[in-house]
């Protein structure tokens, strides 16, 4: 099974083509970051990514994935919006 973590390093690797930006914008160690690539691509079983020394692209179904993890991640910040929006405005009954 993979996670919301996992998710969201691989959209900052497509974001930055790069693990090492990815890292640093995630505050994370490039290791890290390349760890939790390796088990969201065990859990669903396809390589996302091509990487060579000095870039890294999204396969065929990489970018079809990206696509998909960017609609939910942004439903997910509209629902962090939304749940904020109701603790600052206490329901009074």
């Amino acid at each position: 099974m993979y996670h919301r973590g996992q998710i969201r390093c691989f959209l900052k690797i497509a974001e930055f083509a790069s693990f090492t930006r990815a890292a640093h914008a995630l505050h994370m160690t490039p290791t890290a970051v390349s760890k939790q690539i390796k088990n969201l691509e065990e859990a669903i079983g396809e390589q996302l990514l091509l990487r060579t020394t000095r870039h890294v692209s999204l396969t065929e179904f990489g970018a079809l994935f990206y696509e998909r993890c960017k609609l939910i991640e942004e439903q997910i910040h509209s629902l962090d919006r939304f749940i904020e929006s109701k603790k600052k405005f206490p329901k009074v009954n």
